[in-house]
């Protein structure tokens, strides 16, 4: 099964990579386009997001475009933070003026501030929505990451049957949708995926 995933991903990387600037951006504001105008945004006061690398889908205009308010709700955006050591992520606040630093696989992280506590692992339940990065999807809310487990293993802190974890929606752009993936015992399934297609939220 690693091999048949591993295969995927290369496929997916290559795809996504050989994109154009110009149509990250033009697709990237379609997402987030979908992303404000959905009741699950709109609901939502604490947000998880991600900062893109290798031509990811690009939300950081959701706290530009957004002002940090949406539906008359004040939003609190959230970047993960790498911990190799532990193998799983915290989640510190971020907004247009948050520094930044490069952390592990060369994504940007919010350099860490005494005055802005981050969400440890078992506290990401703060979060109502949590948008994830993404190589591949199924229709039925299989995700396919990097390989490296990290959302996995936080996640895990929490009991899969629990109402407390945030909504979690996968963000990629529609070619990335595989038909055939199956579910590992410890991968977590999506709540709803939103491409350039629309959001849609799985039963």
């Amino acid at each position: 099964m690693s091999e048949h995933k591993q295969r995927i991903r290369q496929s997916i990387l290559a795809q996504r990579m050989d994109m154009s600037a110009s149509q990250v951006q033009r697709l990237s504001a379609t997402i987030c386009a979908h992303i404000t105008l959905s009741a699950s945004f709109g609901a939502a006061r604490y947000v998880g997001i991600y900062h893109p690398i290798r031509n990811e889908v690009d939300l950081l205009s959701l706290i530009v475009t957004t002002g940090r308010k949406a539906s008359n709700c004040i939003k609190q955006f959230y970047l993960p933070v790498t911990d190799r050591n532990s193998g799983m992520l915290r989640f510190c606040p971020f907004d247009v003026q948050t520094p930044l630093v490069t952390g592990a696989f060369g994504v940007k992280e919010p350099k860490q501030q005494t005055n802005t506590p981050c969400l440890m692992p078992e506290g990401m339940v703060k979060l109502d929505l949590l948008l994830m990065p993404l190589v591949g999807f199924s229709n039925t809310g299989i995700r396919l990451g990097y390989g490296g487990g990290y959302y996995d293993r936080t996640l895990a802190e929490k009991d899969r049957s629990s109402a407390e974890k945030p909504l979690l929606i996968g963000v990629g752009y529609a070619f990335q949708q595989v038909d055939l993936l199956y579910a590992e015992s410890h991968d977590w399934p999506l709540d709803g995926i939103v491409t350039e297609n629309g959001l849609h939220i799985l039963s």
